[in-house]
């Protein structure tokens, strides 16, 4: 099991970068307490919906998460590393998926 407070504590540090979704959607987010705010929807994401889908994790993508967590396609882009970044969140997707992770996209 990961440590949420290590995942909230990278989820912080990278608020304001540019991330991407599995379809390829960019997006920011800002962070406030224990909640997350995307710019591309006008609902938060609070920390216990990051360790219910670390509970769950590892998964084959967002649809995985999709009827039992609020921001699959967020929640997946960020925990969800791909092997082209170093670093970061050391969390992989299940084999043969490729997420947006924690290393933000370096694509504007």
């Amino acid at each position: 099991m990961h440590d949420i407070d290590e995942v909230w504590a990278a989820i912080t540090e990278h608020a304001g970068q540019t991330f991407r979704t599995v379809s390829g959607l960019k997006f920011h987010y800002t962070v406030d307490g224990d909640r997350l705010l995307t710019d591309r929807t006008h609902h938060w994401i609070h920390r216990s919906q990051l360790t219910a889908a670390l509970g769950l994790w590892p998964v084959a993508g967002p649809g995985a998460l999709n009827n039992v967590l609020r921001g699959p396609s967020y929640l997946y882009a960020l925990l969800a590393r791909p092997a082209d970044h170093a670093g970061f969140l050391t969390l992989t997707a299940a084999p043969g998926r490729r997420g947006a992770g924690l290393a933000p996209s370096g694509r504007s």
